[in-house]
């Protein structure tokens, strides 16, 4: 159980002047309240002009912690003499600790201690890099002193402070009240959990200072004027811990206010290594850690703001911490640890990570189809995944505007947890009854319109589609089906049947008889545009010709697929009405309608959950996927009772892996976070900031013929110069190229594979916005003005 709970002293200067009188038998002229977290501390000068601190504890602190920090001190104060500690004085009694009680009848431990002199390092003016070296210096040397020592309340099992005590802090991210911050936090706590635990628990252990930082370490100026670490202030945290989270705590506290966040915490893990020298395993930990000191550092700050709202204290470098951890997620943890390994004077691993990538790159041709390409001229190695963000063997970060299968962010921390604690739980198919699959369906269904109630889950996007063609098959007696030209619903032997994007192209088969493609409703360059109010309904009128057609040769129509924004064809945007009217020529000759919200659903175009909402029209069928698991292997078709009932006496279906325990734990998540984090007006927010950025280039670069979307499904049509309709698939290629090469990661789509497009997880903020319209305009101003090629220079995001 965590010490969350205090009892802050809070004693009038009088009570404590009168107190030192009588049990010091000093006689104080000047006394300074100096604050603090949980403790009282005053500035005391006595009569004799000496200067002492006379600290006032919690009511709660517990004695033999004090008696802990005493013996530090003294042993500290023996080992390195050339350092100045708080030392206790005793009492007129011959004690060193006094009891002090407040007007409620609460005692306090209360102690007269050396004053220790100097400027506080947070208010130094010197050379930074050099003063950090020294702080670490210095805490390497308080280690080594303190090696071997023990003290029987140095084991504090109940000190949110201490990373050991780490799984009892999590919980109170729950005060924390921004959704994106809470995310935050909760996903390097989940990075705690699974990648520093382990090794954590193998490392050495000692007695520590525990709070070392520039605001506990106090400096003077030399006999040659030079500036550094005189003194030591600050035992509160004292503990029996693992050491390296000592200089983690101190490599953390160098970030804050920081603008070379790894430059500064470098230099304080260099300084600690040449003092108390760290192991290479201790070192690999220090990112995650320092990231870790920080979280339990906002985490406190919010529930403290939450029960103690008069305490200011805590809270003294919030704003600093959160702008730390906002800038050690967009760095690769690789880069990190090759950084703190070079500065204690380890060989960088960036070479056997370089050869490991040649080893992944000759086994992919050895053992896949040339099928299964790969993205980029230099296909991307990746290392990991945070948020929006993904990390690569050579320690590049980059953000990630284009890929909507972890629509809630790589790793997201509430998904992950649930779909880990599910697979320890239990995994089987759905022969079986459990919670998990029947809380999910009504979840899932809550979300649509009526009548669509009834669920199958199945494993992937074509999966799905596959089967929705099944149903319409099997309710109507019908075999053909219609679909949008250019579209693209999945890779199973039918999805692809019914993809023109893939089979009917020149050199490909075509498509098979059943299949009739309609008109693409493209209102930038198809034969109806924005301008015609009716747009929608002549594109619609296709269809119904096709239909009437259909009919003189005596057949009927299954089904007609259509995603709810066109994706791979190119991120079209439906005109007004076209879903109205399509759904009534089609369901006038009974066929079924299906919306494919494989790539749009699950709120990514804002305004609604799904994107057929946008249309005004309720499918009979609704495919989806990718998003439905954020990343996770699993897929849904959603229909009406009706449709499900006629299904029910037909070929018997079963699916081993569709609905499983874990899938279904994944996908509640997946809806939780849906719910809990403002993901919808997140959307509008940065989907609106994205396109005003993208108008604003256009009005400057001709080549971007079109920008079109909704939500974050964005598209930018690059064209030739002065030639809107007239696609540039080279420039668009190497823009893409040349993103890439400056931390953003986009792609093209389209019929020519000249709309770049932006579909960024959902959690993308306005920085990240900020860096890709000004990287994005630069690379458009080397590329279009200056001719430029794709190789620039790096920058992380």
């Amino acid at each position: 159980m965590l010490v969350t709970e205090h009892r802050p002293p809070s004693f009038s200067k009088q009570q404590v002047l009168a107190f030192i009188q009588q049990h010091y038998g000093d006689e104080a002229v000047a006394l300074k309240d100096l604050g603090g977290y949980i403790d009282q501390n005053f500035h005391v000068v006595a009569d004799d002009g000496r200067d002492y601190l006379f600290k006032i504890h919690d009511g709660l602190e517990n004695e033999g912690v004090i008696d802990l920090q005493a013996s530090v001190i003294n042993r500290l104060a023996d080992k390195l003499p050339e350092l100045t500690f708080p030392t206790s004085h005793v009492n007129l009694g011959s004690e060193s600790v006094s009891t002090i009680v407040d007007d409620n009848g609460n005692p306090h431990f209360a102690r007269l201690l050396n004053y220790v002199p100097g400027e506080l390092l947070k208010d130094a003016m010197g050379d930074r890099s050099r003063l950090l070296f020294d702080l670490g210096k210095i805490l390497g040397e308080t280690d080594a002193a303190l090696d071997g020592f023990f003290h029987p309340a140095a084991n504090r099992v109940n000190l949110p402070w201490d990373m050991k005590n780490t799984y009892s802090v999590m919980p109170l991210s729950q005060y924390i009240d921004s959704p994106s911050r809470r995310r935050l936090v909760d996903y390097f706590f989940s990075q705690f959990d699974t990648k520093v635990y382990r090794q954590l628990i193998e490392q050495r252990m000692s007695v520590v200072h525990g709070d070392m930082h520039a605001r506990s370490a106090l400096v003077e100026k030399n006999s040659e004027g030079e500036l550094h670490i005189s003194g030591i202030i600050d035992f509160g945290d004292t503990v029996f811990t693992y050491t390296v989270c000592n200089v983690a705590t101190a490599a953390a506290d160098a970030l804050l206010a920081s603008d070379s966040p790894l430059e500064d915490a470098g230099e304080v893990i260099r300084g600690y290594h040449q003092a108390w020298p760290l192991t290479e395993q201790e070192i690999g930990l220090l990112y995650y850690l320092m990231v870790t000191r920080l979280c339990i550092y906002v985490c406190m700050a919010a529930y403290t703001r939450h029960t103690h709202p008069e305490n200011a204290h805590v809270s003294q470098k919030e704003n600093y911490a959160w702008k730390a951890l906002r800038q050690l997620i967009k760095l690769n943890p690789i880069a990190a640890q090759e950084c703190f390994l070079q500065r204690c004077g380890f060989q960088p691993r960036q070479s056997a990570f370089q050869e490991s990538v040649k080893g992944m790159v000759k086994d992919r041709q050895q053992h896949f189809s040339k099928a299964l390409y790969t993205h980029y001229d230099e296909p991307l190695s990746l290392s990991g995944g945070a948020l929006q963000y993904l990390y690569d063997y050579d320690g590049s970060t980059y953000l990630d505007c284009v890929n909507n299968v972890c629509q809630w962010g790589h790793c997201h921390p509430t998904i992950v947890k649930a779909a880990q604690q599910q697979i320890a739980t239990l995994n089987t198919n759905s022969r079986y009854l459990y919670e998990q699959m029947t809380e999910y369906a009504r979840r899932l269904t809550a979300t649509l319109p009526d009548p669509l109630s009834v669920c199958y889950f199945v494993n992937s996007g074509s999966e799905a589609n596959d089967l929705a063609l099944r149903l319409a098959r099997t309710i109507t007696g019908e075999n053909d089906v219609l679909v949008i030209d250019t579209a693209y619903h999945g890779n199973s032997t039918v999805c692809t049947d019914i993809s023109p994007h893939r089979i009917d192209r020149p050199g490909r088969p075509g498509l098979p008889d059943y299949v009739h493609k309609t008109l693409v409703p493209n209102t930038f360059s198809g034969p109806y545009r924005d301008d015609d109010p009716d747009a929608g309904a002549k594109y619609a009128a296709d269809v119904a010709n096709i239909i009437e057609r259909l009919k003189t040769e005596g057949k009927g129509v299954a089904a007609f697929y259509a995603e709810s924004l066109i994706g791979t064809g190119g991120q079209i945007v439906l005109p007004e009405g076209y879903l109205r009217a399509v759904y009534e020529h089609v369901r006038s000759v009974g066929g079924i309608t299906v919306a494919d919200e494989v790539q749009v659903g699950f709120g990514r175009t804002g305004k609604h959950i799904w994107c057929f909402e946008e249309q005004g029209v309720v499918p009979d069928i609704v495919t989806m996927g990718k998003p439905i698991g954020n990343g996770h292997p699993m897929a849904a078709v959603v229909t009406t009772p009706e449709i499900a009932a006629a299904f029910d006496g037909g070929v018997p279906y079963f699916n081993t892996f569709g609905g499983n325990p874990v899938s279904c734990a994944t996908g509640i998540a997946v809806l939780d976070v849906l719910e809990s984090e403002n993901i919808q007006a997140n959307v509008i927010s940065m989907a609106d900031k994205i396109v005003t950025g993208l108008k604003k280039l256009q009005a400057q670069f001709n080549c971007i013929a079109d920008i079109r979307g909704l939500g974050l499904y964005i598209g930018v049509e690059i064209a030739k110069s002065g030639d809107p309709l007239t696609p540039d698939e080279k420039l668009a290629a190497n823009i893409v190229e040349a993103m890439k090469s400056r931390g953003v990661l986009l792609n093209t789509n389209g019929y020519g594979n000249n709309v770049i497009k932006i579909k960024p997880p959902l959690v993308i903020d306005e920085e990240d916005v900020d860096f890709l319209l000004e990287h994005l305009g630069a690379v458009l101003e080397d590329l279009v003005y200056c001719g430029g090629s794709v190789g620039l220079n790096r920058t992380a995001p």
